[in-house]
């Protein structure tokens, strides 16, 4: 009824009041606002007038809660700090608030997919991490402790992997005994000893955030929660007033700038989300500098992510344009023939 939401409204736009406060966002992140205001703010506004009111709400959650921001956001900023309870969930996994994530049961033999916590107030392990990082970032510029930060998480989580091997490394074996010995799905990033994108930048925005240096870092996710770019994050570093990407798989300490087609690389993204890891790889010159006097100036293999990309993108574009074309017209039909019936 218009009574109903009228009520609906009026508690959103009081708990988005209420939420400017941290320790009431973190509450009402506990309390499950956070999927109950997402499922108002998801619906069309004809059908819910609470909706903007919703995600104003949603909003403020994510403004003082760092483990909502990632989840809404894709996004924790350089300025909202690794405090005590944080986790972060993988993409594309439903919210879940702050008690159950931290206490999610794990049950061996089914498919369930690690969150990650940070507990520097309770976990000696990442204290000892972080006095060893503020030993190797003493004295040294914003650059070089990056660089130095980089090569503790990676030594941490494995090693570099090379770009052409990363699409077959894995740290599932790392993670599912991790999961086992907590008898959780949420593990302590500290507990992992092999780690993929998603591990490496959590520990690398922890690192950053409690050492004594000024290096801020922001931690950032991808859009894709399955296929070969999945749970894909990375972390973004300010130095001389330049953002940039932190490579902590490949390269590790690399710093690609923010936009550059090296950091689109790193990404995913950009013209590199359609390639698998290998193309990816491989697929780095344009088709028009492969060609010199009509001849390939490299091997035929190093550009076919290339090639496949020339081909299969256009045609799904044209596949997509056939169907909304078509269902254009169907409904053009139905709606002249109920003309006719009237």
């Amino acid at each position: 009824s218009s009574r109903d939401a009228g009520l609906r409204v009026a508690a959103a736009q009081a708990i988005g009041v209420f939420a400017r406060l941290a320790p009431a966002a973190a509450m009402l992140a506990d309390e499950g606002a956070v999927s109950a205001l997402a499922a108002l703010a998801a619906r069309d506004l004809a059908v819910e007038p609470a909706g903007p009111a919703a995600a104003d709400a949603l909003e403020h959650i994510a403004d003082a809660h760092a483990p909502t921001a990632l989840w809404l956001r894709g996004r924790v900023a350089a300025h909202e700090l690794v405090a005590e309870g944080f986790y972060a969930l993988p993409v594309g996994e439903p919210y879940r608030p702050p008690r159950e994530a931290l206490t999610a049961t794990w049950r061996d033999g089914s498919r369930q997919v690690e969150a990650l916590s940070v507990s520097p107030l309770t976990d000696p392990e990442i204290r000892s991490l972080v006095a060893r990082a503020d030993e190797a970032v003493k004295g040294r510029a914003t650059g070089e402790a990056v660089l130095a930060l980089a090569r503790i998480v990676n030594q941490r989580m494995g090693g570099a992997v090379p770009w052409k091997e990363y699409e077959h490394f894995s740290c599932a074996t790392a993670v599912h005994a991790a999961m086992a010995a907590a008898q959780s799905t949420t593990v302590a990033v500290t507990r992992l000893t092999r780690g993929g994108a998603f591990h490496r930048a959590v520990l690398f925005k922890a690192l950053a955030d409690l050492t004594a240096h000024e290096v801020t870092a922001s931690l950032c996710s991808g859009a894709r929660g399955r296929g070969a770019h999945a749970n894909h994050m990375w972390n973004e570093v300010t130095v001389n007033g330049h953002a940039f990407v932190v490579d902590l798989l490949h390269s590790v300490g690399e710093l690609y700038r923010v936009d550059s087609d090296e950091a689109d690389r790193y990404l995913r993204v950009g013209q590199h989300a359609f390639d698998s890891l290998m193309s990816s790889h491989r697929a780095q010159t344009p088709v028009h500098t492969l060609v010199r006097d009509g001849n390939l100036s490299r091997d035929v293999a190093d550009f076919r992510g290339q090639v496949i990309k020339a081909m299969v993108i256009p045609t799904l574009m044209d596949r997509q344009a056939r169907t909304t074309s078509t269902a254009t017209a169907s409904a053009s039909r139905a709606s002249a023939a109920a003309g006719r019936d009237m």
